[in-house]
């Protein structure tokens, strides 16, 4: 029973860094596509939301991005918390 408990607890911590690392992957993608947008001129932009893509100006695509961007840091965190509460145990 306490081999059991053990490889749940390891799998579950492995889960979680898994996903750490793939919401930090997205959290670079973020950073790149703000620093590769402050280089277009005023033009459209094309932005993912769910399944659709939507254009918007150069601006609201950078508070779009900018407010994704939070929205992920703050993903980590929570994913951070919870792995040192699961190491503790």
């Amino acid at each position: 029973m306490r081999i059991n408990l053990f490889a749940n607890h390891v799998a579950r911590l492995e889960d979680l860094k898994e996903d750490l690392k793939f919401k930090k992957n997205e959290l670079t993608n973020i950073d790149e596509a703000i620093e590769e947008i402050e280089l277009l001129d005023d033009e459209k932009v094309q932005f993912l939301i769910g399944e659709v893509f939507i254009f918007n100006n150069v601006e609201k695509t950078q508070a779009l991005l900018q407010e994704t961007k939070t929205k992920k840091e703050q993903e980590i965190a929570n994913l951070d918390v919870k792995i040192s509460e699961t190491q503790e145990k």
